[in-house]
């Protein structure tokens, strides 16, 4: 589009040609010498931005002339021409045609092409700031429609906080029309006091230090992201705040989740690390284990050979006797780790046993340690024989375990009365083993946790968090349960419960 075309009105035939000799190299002038020809050529090229006439024209005036053309095409520059500096024709012109300029005969050709660019660059300026404001007119739009859609809460309020504008979400989830809570405080809208104090003292803090905050709430059991922004104005004070408060309870459960996730996937890496490991572990010590076995047995049978046998003989031999015992239990614990590592349990030996007598002989090898440790063990064992199927070395485990915890917690309490209390029971077919300690207790933060793997109640680095975690693996092997009891009294209170025949 060419901007600039000029149509210029004027009865003189030399005149119209003379002006577009003069100025051809600048401007694209179309000429006319009646008013009808002017608006012929207007309709022909709507792009023609500036319209020239000579005041003097016979039967009708320059001034009626772009009068006229003033109501038909409003954004069109109008000047007029005239050969008199005549104050009142002038004034006559800019009150009724509304012209832009004026210019007088003898045509100066360094004014005239002034005063026309200066009037292409006022039309250009004009679409300039039009299509200013059409696209602001645009982007207001869009941004009312996005406020007003916005699953946020929006509100705005003025420098004294009151509110000055709620959006359709706002008055959904605080059930308040803007009507009713216009030009209030918090207060004064009648929301909750929890409420108000925790907005107001968001727009105090960003009113003292003029500057955005954001940070997330906790209010009506949900989580909200709050963002408020202060606005200016001219003289630099703050004159509103704009607040948005996002509803982001389902992102902070999304995030808690996969935080759970990933701290399950890296647990199972590592029980995948620590199985491997142990295996490799348990396969390495039963070769040298086995060599003490082979070594052991030779020797017994070194000395049984001996036809007089003396009293140190005997003692030697029993001695022998206890070793192999304790390298067949060592045998034995390292098979059932790979039974509960591989989920593989042939290399269990499985058999009906008199458990009673088992555990009488367990905590009385723990009567030694007790007194170690400055502890009092109390035993209320029942005294009749109880028999189950299940493996006497996962049975020294299970026990061993739990009772090896509760001597490390009391070791960390300053406790002169230090007690550890053993009670077993029999209650429908069921032996349920008690063992109880008046030590520090257990973290009510990982008491749900207790029993998973890689969960430990010691400082970090001194435990692998999978004895307890072994243990009720031992437990559902043999269909029992394990579980914590609430004591009202300190320390810990676990409860073994075991079918029986």
């Amino acid at each position: 589009m060419n901007t600039n075309e000029i149509l210029y009105i004027d009865d003189e035939q030399e005149n119209l040609v003379l002006l577009k000799y003069l100025f051809m190299d600048y401007f694209t002038i179309y000429t006319a010498e009646k008013y009808e020809d002017a608006l012929v050529i207007l309709s022909e090229h709507p792009d023609i931005n500036i319209i020239l006439c000579d005041q003097r024209m016979p039967g009708i005036k320059g001034i009626d002339v772009l009068e006229e053309f003033a109501s038909l095409y409003p954004d069109k520059l109008r000047i007029l021409i005239t050969a008199y500096s005549d104050i009142d024709v002038i004034t006559d012109a800019i009150n009724r045609a509304k012209i832009y300029h004026y210019i007088t005969k003898p045509i100066d050709d360094n004014n005239f092409k002034i005063i026309i660019q200066n009037a292409l660059n006022l039309i250009e300026e004009r679409k300039k700031n039009y299509m200013l404001d059409e696209d602001l007119s645009i982007t207001k739009d869009r941004y009312k429609s996005i406020i007003e859609n916005s699953h946020e809460i929006i509100l705005e309020f003025d420098s004294h906080f009151k509110i000055q504008y709620a959006n359709p979400m706002a008055e959904k989830i605080m059930q308040k029309r803007l009507s009713d809570i216009f030009e209030k405080t918090p207060n004064e809208a009648g929301f909750s006091e929890d409420f108000c104090s925790k907005i107001e003292e968001r727009l105090l803090l960003v009113k003292s230090k003029a500057l955005i905050h954001n940070e997330e709430l906790n209010y009506l059991d949900k989580d909200w992201d709050v963002l408020v922004i202060p606005e200016f104005d001219k003289n630099k004070n703050i004159n509103k705040f704009l607040v948005f408060i996002r509803d982001i309870t389902n992102i902070k459960r999304y995030e808690y989740e996969k935080q759970i996730k990933e701290k399950m996937i890296l647990k199972a890496q590592r029980l995948t690390s620590l199985g491997t490991l142990s295996s490799a572990i348990a396969h390495e010590i039963k070769q040298p284990l086995q060599l003490v076995k082979v070594l052991t047995d030779t020797i017994i049978l070194r000395i049984k050979k001996q036809s007089n046998r003396s009293e140190e003989d005997e003692k030697n031999l029993n001695d022998l006797y206890e070793l192999l015992t304790g390298v067949n239990t060592i045998n034995t614990i390292i098979n059932s780790m790979k039974t509960i590592i591989n989920t593989n349990k042939t290399d269990i030996v499985i058999n009906k046993f008199d458990v009673s007598t088992l555990i009488e002989k367990i905590i009385n090898m723990y009567d030694q340690r007790m007194s170690n440790h400055s502890i009092t063990f109390i035993k209320n064992c029942n005294a009749h024989a109880v028999f189950v199927n299940c493996s006497d070395t996962l049975i020294q485990q299970l026990i061993g375990n739990i009772l090896n915890n509760a001597i490390e917690a009391l070791d960390e309490v300053e406790n002169t009365n230090k007690k550890i209390v053993f009670t077993t029971t029999i209650l429908n077919n069921k032996l349920i083993i008690d063992i109880e300690d008046n030590g520090p207790g257990i973290n009510a933060e990982i008491r749900n946790t207790l029993f998973n793997p890689l969960v430990t109640t010691k400082i970090k680095g001194d435990s692998m968090g999978m004895g307890l975690h072994i243990v009720q693996t031992i437990v559902s092997s043999i269909n029992g349960s394990i579980e914590i009891i609430d004591n009202c009294i300190q320390g810990s209170h676990f409860r073994i419960t075991i079918p029986v025949e």
